[in-house]
């Protein structure tokens, strides 16, 4: 005989069926939940990219903008220096190495002098042959890789002045001074964001070095940041200080007075003082320490670059209204439910 107690009604069978389907029902609720903050979660994540990606077609539209519109500062080609071609120090000097170098013709030291003193001499082949010969024989050299890039950039050839210093870099990674170049060859090229990002390692190889906060302030200025560009103008002016005998830039002292207007940091008196001590340093006189010709030059600055800073100000102010007008409806949504 069975054991009553092994045996099921129907009534608990029931309740056993009851209770896996609501189980199974909770199971498939909690699913759907994690489904849902998962939708919700890669939302949140695409509109994070849609962002990014209309902030970089900005940078993109914004420096081609402002590439064709200085197109004429980058010239394709340096002038040729023919003043220095029968300097007497330096005839004396090719001679001297030409010397040497018949005497001891594996020697690439001769050779790479002798390609900066014709390039000082303004003459463009021979020092185009010392230093590919250079490098034949030094391949490593990263010095003569440098210099015989910066020959090709005043040829006009770029994209060759790139893969040199590219070159130069496989050999010895952190250089602070082929960042910088790498930096200023993408710069004159177009590719403003690269060049900002060779630019930026170069300022954190040699923090001191004023013309790597120079570099990064023209590439900010370039993207449309004029508040990064006034930080690292500023920055700049306070490293080149006379009494580290460091001769302090006249153009920093310009750059940061315009991004003073640009940005409406400061008032009007802090960006004449900074044109006054930009004339002071070429040389100029001045009868007052503000005089009537820096006010025509901040109203000029302001006349030219006026619209442009007032188009980026509205975006700013556009975007801003965006992110409270989002923040405003997560906090509407979030005092509801909390009220259900």
């Amino acid at each position: 005989m069975e054991d009553e107690s092994s045996v099921e009604t129907p009534k608990q069978t029931d309740e056993s069926h009851r209770d896996i389907d609501e189980e199974l029902a909770k199971k498939r609720e909690e699913e759907e939940e994690d489904a849902e903050e998962e939708k919700e979660e890669d939302d949140l994540v695409t509109r994070r990219r849609k962002k990014a990606l209309r902030k970089i077609r900005r940078q993109k539209k914004a420096a081609l903008a402002h590439q064709q519109h200085h197109h004429s500062s980058f010239p394709t080609r340096e002038p040729v220096n023919t003043k220095l071609q029968n300097f007497p120090p330096y005839v004396q000097a090719s001679d001297y190495f030409k010397g040497r170098l018949q005497i001891n013709p594996s020697v690439s030291r001769y050779t790479h002098l002798l390609g900066t003193l014709a390039q000082a001499r303004g003459k463009v082949d021979e020092a185009d042959q010392y230093y590919r010969q250079t490098i034949l024989m030094a391949p490593n050299n990263v010095l003569a890789r440098n210099d015989f890039a910066l020959h090709l950039s005043r040829l006009g050839q770029k994209d060759d002045c790139i893969k040199e210093l590219k070159k130069a870099e496989l050999i010895v990674t952190d250089n602070s001074i082929l960042h910088k170049n790498l930096g200023a060859a993408y710069g004159h090229r177009g590719d403003f964001e690269l060049a900002l990002q060779h630019a930026t390692r170069a300022r954190f190889l040699a923090p001191d070095d004023s013309m790597n906060h120079r570099n990064i302030a023209k590439l900010h200025s370039a993207l449309g940041d004029t508040h990064a560009a006034l930080e690292h103008n500023m920055q700049s002016i306070q490293l080149e200080d006379p009494h580290k005998g460091v001769k302090p830039h006249t153009s920093a002292y310009r750059a940061a007075a315009v991004q003073i207007i640009a940005t409406q940091r400061g008032t009007r008196e802090e960006a004449i003082a900074l044109i006054d001590a930009a004339r002071r340093l070429e040389g100029k006189k001045l009868e007052l320490s503000t005089t009537e010709r820096t006010y025509e030059i901040i109203d000029r600055i302001k006349q030219q670059q006026g619209d442009r800073f007032k188009d980026i100000e509205r975006r700013r102010n556009e975007e801003t209204a965006k992110k409270q007008a989002s923040a405003d409806a997560w906090k509407q949504m979030l005092d509801s439910m909390n009220n259900i």
